[in-house]
């Protein structure tokens, strides 16, 4: 009889003791799971920026030599495109109307850019203007 108490408390130790190890390991698993926690949240996160720096030479001007003739110029030309579809049909003369104002390009010429040879209404990407100068586009 005395050997089968020893058994049985001997298995319940070593089940006692199992218990306590995986006890052990999930609180060390939950502890590792909360300073992961913490460092995502107070860390430093790499996201991508929302603006954009551009980075731009100088521009330098006219380079005249003696005589006034000018050897070199700098200019730098902006184009101006927008797409069909971002523009609502409802407002689209009020918009050639404004763009026509700031850039000084007639209103009956931009509305034409929307229109392909054939009269057909074109689809995507229109270039409105792409001899821009700083002048029109600081508006």
């Amino acid at each position: 009889m005395e050997k089968r108490d020893k058994k049985n408390r001997a298995s319940q130790l070593s089940i006692d003791s199992r218990g306590r190890v995986i006890k052990r390991l999930i609180l060390f698993a939950f502890f590792i799971f909360l300073i992961r926690m913490l460092y995502i949240t107070l860390g430093d996160i790499k996201l991508p920026p929302h603006t954009k720096t551009v980075e731009d030479r100088a521009l330098r001007g006219k380079i005249v030599s003696d005589d006034n003739y000018t050897i070199s110029r700098s200019i730098k030309n902006y184009s101006a495109s927008i797409h069909t579809s971002y523009l609502d049909p409802k407002k689209r003369d009020f918009f050639l109307t404004l763009f026509s104002i700031y850039t000084d390009i007639p209103k009956e010429k931009l509305q034409k850019r929307f229109y392909t040879d054939s009269g057909k209404e074109r689809k995507g990407w229109i270039t409105l203007a792409s001899n821009l100068d700083a002048k029109h586009i600081s508006f």
